[in-house]
């Protein structure tokens, strides 16, 4: 059936319509009884709803999930008063839990796919309901240090004899040399970044001479993506879904790099040169 206000396909014996709240008895027929329709707050997405109390189910027109009308009136008495003694009604506070958590399962799966747009969307509906979600804040600090440590572009280089890896991240210019240690540049105090035969130099402050890196690729594209992010033009960022194995390195091996090498490398199989650049990537 439709409703002969809006034209909205509307369940069978829909006594109004879930789209403008036109009563559907209202239209065109006077002789059914008009439908009184009441706040309520749907116990899916927790989408502001008016409905008809003589209903016993509807779907909510937000999220498309089957609610039972009772309770999305009492999700939204309970919502706006705190009251607990409705007469005649049952208050499911579990289906609110499984609510929260059902939101919240869907930030984690949106994380582990790396839509942390997505993710960050769920995870702040969780917060909205719960500030003190533990789960939830966890996955927007982890988010926002993803974004914060996000590189992108990286190309292998060398500072006199010591080998790394060059990373432009998020205002940054930074050498990873091959122990793991990170020399952090300010990319907006870097001034004169040019290339010369096979390397890269700028001027910085509170050095005392030119700072230079050998280049082991591209040179003019990592300088050409350097004085774009000093306008703020970066890259577009894509996250890739990481693997368990990258998981369980990040989480065990941080600071432990011949240790995560030997690691990957048992799990994986491959030769020494592959793992360590497997493990320069995931760390």
């Amino acid at each position: 059936m439709f409703c002969m206000q809006c034209g909205t396909q509307l369940p069978d014996g829909a006594r109004f319509c879930m789209s403008c709240g036109t009563s559907l008895g209202s239209v065109g027929n006077t002789d059914v009884e008009k439908t009184k329709l009441v706040p309520a707050k749907c116990t899916s997405c927790g989408a502001q709803l008016e409905v008809d109390s003589t209903q016993q189910a509807a779907i909510c027109p937000y999220c498309n999930s089957a609610y039972i009308v009772e309770q999305a009136i009492n999700n939204f008495q309970v919502n706006m008063s705190g009251n607990m003694n409705i007469s005649n009604a049952t208050i499911n506070v579990v289906n609110s839990n499984t609510n929260l958590e059902n939101l919240f399962a869907r930030a984690e799966e949106y994380k582990k796919q790396g839509n942390y747009a997505a993710a960050l969307e769920y995870y702040n509906r969780v917060l909205d309901e719960d500030i003190t979600h533990y789960g939830a804040k966890q996955g927007v600090a982890y988010i926002e240090n993803e974004i914060e440590n996000y590189v992108y572009y990286q190309i292998a280089g060398n500072k006199v004899f010591t080998s790394g890896m060059l990373m432009l991240k998020k205002g940054k210019f930074v050498f990873r040399d091959n122990k793991g240690k990170e020399t952090v540049y300010d990319l907006m105090l870097m001034k004169d970044i040019k290339k010369s035969m096979g390397t890269m130099s700028f001027v910085y402050p509170g050095k005392f001479s030119e700072q230079s890196f050998g280049v082991q690729g591209n040179v003019q594209m990592l300088i050409d993506y350097m004085l774009q992010a000093q306008r703020g033009i970066y890259p577009e960022m894509c996250f890739r879904p990481k693997s368990d194995l990258e998981e369980h390195i990040i989480k065990n091996y941080q600071g432990q790099k011949v240790e995560a090498i030997k690691y990957y490398r048992e799990r994986t199989g491959v030769d020494l040169l592959t793992a360590k650049n497997a493990v320069d990537k995931i760390l």
